[in-house]
């Protein structure tokens, strides 16, 4: 017996962009951050992300997001928010992310590339992992369902106002310094996170003690995998 085939991504745009779906796939995304909230973020992958922040002005278009990571450090994930593309954009860079022909830093790659320009670069972002509240995994069999859900429901979506506060944020500034030093004592108070390497790309583990590179190297003997101290 012939084994069915999946869905593409478009094939489900398609059969559910005008259905009653929409919403309930968003909705049981936000439920997910609370019921199913995921215990790591790993690059080349799609989460709903709960963001607490008020530091930078943008921040407030980010409280929750449908976030694509492309990066991975040690205090901060960086991605593009999703809920802010045009449908048919949407869709080639979920085309893209999914295609398994080609590399992780080549998809990315591409990605920035076309990105660069106007209203595309507002939709890049840096999520400092220490305000991160929950996150959950949205599974890539749901990829098709990102495209036609209900926006509504993830709060004001306002592109226009978005661009005014990046413009505002990414403006030349003098850097205060002693702002700067009290900031990065704040985040060494609450070290909630580790960031783990490995050849498939970077993870955020959260709720797990940091380990030392040698002390990981001692009990598990890789060279390849490590965890940085936070």
């Amino acid at each position: 017996m012939k084994k069915e085939s999946k869905p593409t991504i478009r094939e489900t745009h398609r059969k559910f962009s005008i259905s009653k779906k929409r919403r309930e796939f968003s909705n049981s995304l936000l439920k997910s951050l609370v019921k199913k909230p995921s215990k790591r973020l790993k690059e080349g992958e799609i989460y709903c992300i709960k963001y607490n922040s008020n530091s930078k002005p943008t921040d407030k278009w980010h409280a929750i997001s449908i976030f694509y990571v492309t990066e991975i450090h040690l205090k901060k994930i960086v991605g593009y928010n999703l809920l802010y593309l045009p449908t048919d954009v949407l869709l080639n860079l979920l085309d893209l992310a999914n295609d398994p022909k080609k590399k992780k830093n080549d998809k990315v790659a591409i990605i920035d590339s076309e990105f660069v320009k106007k209203p595309y670069v507002y939709l890049k972002k840096e999520l400092e992992t220490q305000f991160i509240v929950s996150c959950a995994l949205v599974e890539r069999d749901n990829w098709g369902m990102i495209a036609c859900m209900e926006k509504s429901v993830f709060g004001d979506l306002n592109p226009k106002k978005l661009e005014r506060d990046w413009e505002k944020e990414n403006a030349a500034k003098p850097i205060d310094e002693s702002k700067k030093e009290k900031d990065e004592k704040e985040v060494e108070k609450v070290p909630t996170f580790t960031v783990e390497e490995n050849l498939n790309g970077n993870e955020v583990v959260f709720g797990e003690k940091a380990k030392t590179v040698a002390s990981m190297m001692q009990d598990l003997g890789y060279e390849d995998e490590y965890y940085f101290d936070i």
